[in-house]
């Protein structure tokens, strides 16, 4: 694959899908006098997991995308889930009348952003399935608009 298409499958085995999570939290508690107080919070995460190709994305035959006995997927064929989170709250309570009267203002923003990465490029997939038929597809590529493979023509020939 690396040398006829210049695409980098990865280790089929012995690999780890690893996840890493960053967490922070600030909380700031100001007593302005004896009937009035703030507080201020901010939450941030930024996380990301790494995930195998979704188990029947794109599976020939409903056999899924393995590793099973119709197929064997290689580390780049999966790809990362991405979160950052920001978080923002603002809370002002005072209190009037020897406190019978009391009011509560509270506003927050959160922003939360979740997205995927892929491991490789963008790369047709390869189906080889002799205990169906003995004619084999070989897929080579016809045309390219770039160095990446996700804006290449690709042609099958049996």
């Amino acid at each position: 694959m690396r040398d006829e298409y210049n695409f980098e499958t990865g280790p089929y085995a012995g690999f780890v899908h690893e996840s890493k999570s960053n967490k922070a939290l600030l909380k700031v508690d100001w007593n302005l006098n004896a009937n009035n107080n703030m507080m201020f919070r901010y939450s941030r995460l930024d996380a990301e997991r790494e995930l195998p190709p979704h188990p029947f994305a794109i599976s020939m035959f409903d056999s899924g995308r393995g590793p099973n006995e119709a197929s064997l997927p290689s580390q780049n064929a999966g790809y990362q889930i991405n979160n950052e989170l920001n978080s923002y709250a603002f809370e002002w309570n005072s209190r009037a009348g020897s406190g019978k009267w009391a009011n509560r203002l509270f506003a927050s923003y959160n922003r939360f952003r979740d997205f995927r990465n892929s491991f490789s490029d963008a790369f047709p997939t390869i189906r080889s399935d002799r205990s169906r038929s003995r004619s084999r597809t070989t897929w080579t590529r016809t045309s390219c608009s770039s160095r990446t493979t996700s804006r290449c023509s690709w042609a099958g020939t049996a």
